[in-house]
Parts: structure tokens; C-alpha cells; sequence
């Protein structure tokens, strides 16, 4: 039982500090984001080794190594709770003429639903819109809707990766940085 759970809590320790290593290969990024379920199951490593695991060196290195796992992603995960920080204060008072409207859609490459993404482009009708994970086909697909956007910055690229974010107001400065 002991073994398994060293293993367990191994491949958890791992999980959680692979996204360190800066390498956009799919291998080291699919960890990124789900960090929520990694801390609850890092906890529940935790309460499996205390319960279950005999008093040995191992023992004490491994409470340590989950606690410090437990620490960081609750560093991570905390921002992004009422626990955390608001970053936007909510307006005092509405000015229409000081408004915009954001539309940001990860389309999700492997999709054809192309007439469903226009239909939520013109319904939304935005003033500034981001779709993510774009292909060219996707870019030539919604001209249809993107063409009411004078301006743009757009660079699909066929790997899930690309961008292409379209605006009503005049963009400055732009520039695409990998």
C-alpha cells in the first residue's frame, strides 16, 4: 500500500511542476490548467500517505514535497477566487459613450461550425473581438462577420495556435510577438 501511494503522489508532484519547464510542446502544457482537480487530489495523496503510510524517512520528505504542492497551487489557483484580489472596480456610474464590448471565442480549430461562430459574432456585435485557436480556413470561413471590423491583427496558424482579433476602434502599435 505504501508504494502505491509514494507513486501516487510522485506522478502528482510531477503533474504539478512539469508547466515550470518552458516548452510549448503539448507534453508540458497539457498540465497547465488543471489545477484545481490536481489540488484536490494532491490533498487527498496527503491524507492517504498520513493515514495509510508507515513513519519513514520517505514519509517525512514526502509531507513535505505534497504540502509545498498543495501551497503553490493554491498560489495559483487563489487569484482566481472571491479570496483574491479584484484586479476591475465596477463603475460608479454609467456612461454609454464610454462603453465597449468585448467578444472573445476559443473556436476550437478541429471545428466546422463556422455559421454558429458568425451567428454569436453578429448577435454579440462587439466592438472588439479575439477568436483563438484559428486556422486560415477559420479566417476565410467568417469574413462574412468580420468584415464590419476596419481594423485587425490577424495570424491564424493551422497548429491550434493562431489568433486573430478584429476591432471597431483604430488599433496603435501593433504587433505580433512569439
Amino acid at each position: 500500500m505504501d508504494t502505491a501511494i509514494y507513486i501516487f503522489s510522485s506522478l502528482l508532484i510531477v503533474i504539478s511542476f512539469i508547466p515550470l519547464i518552458r516548452n510549448d510542446y503539448w507534453t508540458f502544457r497539457v498540465f497547465e490548467y488543471p489545477r484545481l482537480q490536481k489540488l484536490v487530489l494532491t490533498s487527498l495523496a496527503l491524507f492517504l500517505l498520513v493515514v495509510y503510510c508507515s513513519r519513514t524517512t520517505a514519509f517525512y520528505i514526502y509531507i513535505s514535497l505534497l504540502s509545498g504542492t498543495i501551497v503553490y497551487l493554491l498560489r495559483q489557483i487563489l487569484p482566481f477566487t472571491a479570496l483574491g484580489k479584484k484586479q476591475v472596480l465596477r463603475t460608479k456610474k454609467d456612461i454609454p459613450d464610454q462603453k465597449i464590448s468585448i467578444m472573445i471565442s476559443n473556436v476550437f480549430e478541429d471545428n466546422d461550425n463556422y455559421s454558429g461562430c458568425i451567428e454569436e459574432i453578429k448577435k454579440a456585435n462587439p466592438d472588439l473581438l479575439l477568436l483563438l485557436e484559428t486556422s486560415h480556413e477559420w479566417m476565410h470561413k467568417i469574413k462574412e462577420a468580420t468584415n464590419a471590423f476596419p481594423y485587425r491583427v490577424e495570424q491564424p496558424i493551422d497548429n491550434t495556435y493562431g489568433m486573430l482579433l478584429y476591432s471597431k476602434y483604430e488599433l496603435k502599435d501593433s504587433e505580433i510577438k512569439f
